[in-house]
């Protein structure tokens, strides 16, 4: 949408202006009367002069790409054209991007019939969900009476997702040695888990046909044929329980316990994805994510998209998030529970997940080494318990992600280039927004 608007900048002339029409009604003069019209005329051209040109300045903004990972560049082309013969003087172009460390705007002047362009671009060093544009053009005469400001309240949304840290394998899911279980889930491929039978439907292969159940209930009144319905394999599933509650997570910014659990699941899915698992995410910020288990490496940007505007603002403990999911993580799959947390409470719920035949993998943040104060240490009741647990500390390698939001040199931007998750090729630019009318 489109909205322009013009303003006085300066009341002097006006005022000025009205002095001597007064005195031109009240005591007239020639020398009156020549300043008043020179002056009123001066005041018209400027205003004609503002709104003519405001409605000849043509802005389109463009993008290379339409996403981004954390330390990820995002290049941005702007090019503005003014179609009337009359030039602007001076123009700014504001623009009110939420992406953190990015300010497009930029002071210019135009001639008549020209055109200007810029690039603009920024390392993307936070992950999230932000917003590009809306644009203001501020523009006036060439003696500074009037200013006109054209709103364009066109926007995208850009996300960055997290990174992927170049770790060692972190997990072995438990299930993919054991014989599996039932997910109560039904299933239009063939698996080892036959839950129930239904009546024939043309189209069903002859290879469903129960032909026990067949025999059994058919009747001389009912001569239905059965098949079997099957349920979805669980057997190596895995569900990342991402714990968000406010008050266990310790440190700011990127280096924080907040950003290294999120890209130790980030990390995780990505490995397990590859390794052909299929991957949930259970979290909670200020209201429940749930991505059911998938197969696939397309499934890890749904998986990315809700990591990258998930933040520790949650009121739900740990405890509580696990006692919610009971419905959700089936016997023999695999939790991985990725929290900062030393409260005891929670560690009941990881040991009735182990009593319902789910292998529970805890990854522990040392939340001491972010700036928490001491706390009890829950590691050696996981231990007694026989809980297998990854205990996580501030590290090197995790904290050269946070690095790259420094300027960086041309190997060392080919270095980082390396540590994402897919190389994306030059793209075409693709415009925000539509065209400034």
């Amino acid at each position: 949408m489109l909205q322009s608007r013009v303003r006085v900048r300066s009341w002097l002339p006006l005022i000025l202006a009205g002095f001597l029409l007064s005195l031109q009604i009240f005591s007239p003069t020639r020398v009156t009367q020549f300043a008043f019209w020179i002056l009123a005329g001066l005041i018209a051209v400027c205003y004609y002069w503002c709104k003519r040109v405001s409605k000849a300045i043509y802005v389109r903004r463009e993008r290379r790409h339409t996403w981004a990972q954390v330390g990820d560049i995002l290049e941005e082309r702007f090019i503005v054209q003014n179609h009337s013969w009359m030039s602007v003087p001076w123009a700014e172009v504001q623009d009110y991007s939420t992406l953190p460390g990015y300010d497009a705007s930029r002071a210019f002047g135009l001639q008549g019939r020209r055109y200007s362009n810029w690039q603009k671009t920024v390392l993307c060093s936070q992950r999230g969900v932000f917003r590009l544009g809306p644009v203001d053009i501020l523009m006036g005469d060439p003696f500074g009476l009037f200013e006109v400001t054209v709103t364009h309240s066109a926007t995208d949304v850009f996300v960055v997702y997290p990174a992927v840290a170049p770790l060692p394998r972190l997990l072995t899911p438990q299930g993919t040695n054991s014989s599996g279980g039932r997910a109560n889930q039904r299933s239009l491929q063939l698996t080892t888990n036959a839950s129930s039978v239904r009546d024939y439907n043309p189209g069903d292969p002859l290879s469903k046909i129960h032909w026990r159940t067949t025999a059994k209930r058919s009747t001389e009144d009912n001569g239905g044929i059965f098949v079997r319905e099957f349920d979805i394999e669980p057997t190596g599933d895995v569900w990342i329980v991402l714990d968000m509650h406010r008050r266990v997570h310790a440190g700011s910014g990127l280096i924080s316990t907040e950003e290294y659990a999120v890209i130790l699941a980030t990390t995780l899915a990505s490995q397990l994805l590859s390794d052909q698992h299929a991957v949930g995410l259970l979290s909670c910020d200020t209201e429940l994510h749930i991505v059911q288990p998938q197969k696939g490496m397309q499934h890890l940007w749904i998986i990315l998209k809700e990591l990258a505007s998930l933040h520790a603002v949650s009121t739900e403990p740990l405890n509580q998030l696990l006692r919610d999911s009971q419905q959700l993580v089936k016997r023999g799959m695999t939790a991985a529970v990725i929290t900062p947390s030393a409260d005891s409470a929670w560690l009941e719920e990881v040991l009735e997940y182990r009593h319902r035949g789910i292998y529970p993998h805890v990854f522990l943040l040392d939340a001491p080494q972010f700036g928490a104060p001491p706390s009890p240490d829950i590691r050696s009741a996981l231990a007694e318990f026989g809980i297998s647990t990854t205990t996580i500390g501030r590290s090197l390698a995790l904290e050269d992600i946070a690095r790259r939001q420094r300027p960086e040199t041309t190997a060392s931007r080919q270095r980082r280039m390396d540590w994402r998750l897919t190389g994306r090729p030059d793209s075409d630019w693709v415009t925000v927004g539509r065209e400034i009318l």
